[in-house]
Formats: structure tokens, sequence, C-alpha cells
């Protein structure tokens, strides 16, 4: 089963924080909204929560939306999970709150992976490698993904 948690909020990202890949060539330009009252970008999830349903339409039985912030959803995962995905929030602070969240939700042998490991989110890097050191883990990647083992 497979369990995908998202708020599908809108994302107001200020001026100074825009990075080049969020808006030329990006995936998610077609969610880009106007608001006159933000100086920056918003991104409108919402329209991605339609998207994924259609995407997984035929796997609908095995699959589990949990409409919720990420901290607010741990309690929604069965005891212990194979396999967990992270990229959400790209600050130090709420990547390092979601593996020290969700990683106890892992079973032994099990994977903790994230994408954006890379100099434009240097919060995701940072947070990714502080966890690893502390919990005596190695981190693989490739491309923008990162993983850990548990043991």
């Amino acid at each position: 089963k497979i369990y995908l948690i998202d708020s599908y909020e809108r994302l107001y990202i200020k001026s100074e924080e825009i990075v080049p890949s969020m808006i030329e060539g990006s995936e998610f330009s077609a969610l880009i909204e106007e608001d006159s009252k933000f100086d920056g970008i918003v991104y409108n999830f919402e329209r991605c929560y339609d998207i994924a349903k259609g995407n997984l339409g035929k796997f609908i039985n095995k699959t589990s939306f949990i409409k919720k912030r990420s901290e607010d959803a741990i309690e929604n995962l069965p005891e212990k999970v194979d396999f967990i995905y992270v990229d959400g929030n790209h600050d130090y602070e709420h990547v390092k709150q979601d593996i020290e969240l969700y990683f106890p939700k892992l079973k032994k042998g099990g994977v903790i992976a994230g994408h954006d490991f890379t100099a434009e989110y240097p919060g995701v890097a940072r947070a990714v490698l502080e966890f690893s050191d502390a919990n005596d883990l190695k981190v693989e990647g490739c491309s923008y993904d990162w993983w850990m083992v548990k043991r």
C-alpha cells in the first residue's frame, strides 16, 4: 500500500527566495497563480491532488491519500513501513522535522529517501547529513535524490 501525504495547499514563495529552477522550465510552472497582494510566486498545489488521483487510478485500492501537513499526518501511517520519500518544504527545520518524525516509522532494512539534495536547497543537505551523522547512517545518492537504510 502507498500512503501519499500532502496538504495540497498553496505555497507562497517570497521574491528574494525564488531560484531560477522554480520558474524557468519547471514542471510546476503551470501551477503558478497571480496574487497582486503578494510579492513573489504562488503555487496552487490543490490542482495536483486531481492529477495524482488520475495518474494512480488503476492503483486506487492500494493508495491512501492523506491530505494533511506531514507533521499532522504521522498518526495516519501504520506502525512500520518499508519506504519513505521526503520532498516537502525544503527549509532546514522542516526537512529535519520530517526525517526525525518519519524515520521511526521505518521497518528494519527500510529506506528513507528524498529529493533536492543540491546547492540550491542547502537546508535539505544539512538536515540529511546531520541526521546521518547523529545516527551512524550512510547517505547514498544519485542525481538530486538521497537515501539511507535503517539498520
